[in-house]
């Protein structure tokens, strides 16, 4: 059971930082190997360059319903106490070129980018 006064995440690696998405949307991570995908790489849906072969693909929940993503690199649950969570100013929120921004948070291994499944877009 979680801390009540922490946020449980996904954290996976992607273009050389640290990102992570409330695991509450996260439905399901299956290995790359035994799945058939043509699910876009996390990278495209935050707008990034990819970086590194995909190793494992995650199903996010949106308000749209499902949405997979292949993501490169270890991916692992943890806990995110409430106070390293900062919220985006509206001026950074609004001029991000990064899709799906909402805050940013920080641990004992470095800062970590959180992201909003329900505003990710799909690549053209």
């Amino acid at each position: 059971m979680s801390d009540p006064a922490s946020l449980p995440v996904v954290i996976f690696p992607a273009a050389g930082n640290r990102f992570a998405l409330p695991a509450r949307q996260v439905a399901a991570m299956l290995s790359v190997e035994s799945t058939v995908t043509d699910a876009p790489a996390i990278e495209d849906l935050l707008g990034l360059p990819r970086t590194a072969r995909a190793t494992c693909m995650l199903r996010l929940r949106t308000g749209d319903g499902d949405v997979s993503a292949l993501v490169s690199g270890e991916v692992s649950l943890s806990e995110l106490p409430v106070e390293s969570i900062h919220p985006l100013p509206p001026l950074i929120e609004a001029s991000s070129q990064l899709r799906g921004l909402s805050a940013i948070a920080h641990d004992d291994s470095g800062m970590i980018l959180l992201v909003d499944p329900g505003r990710l877009s799909r690549p053209f």
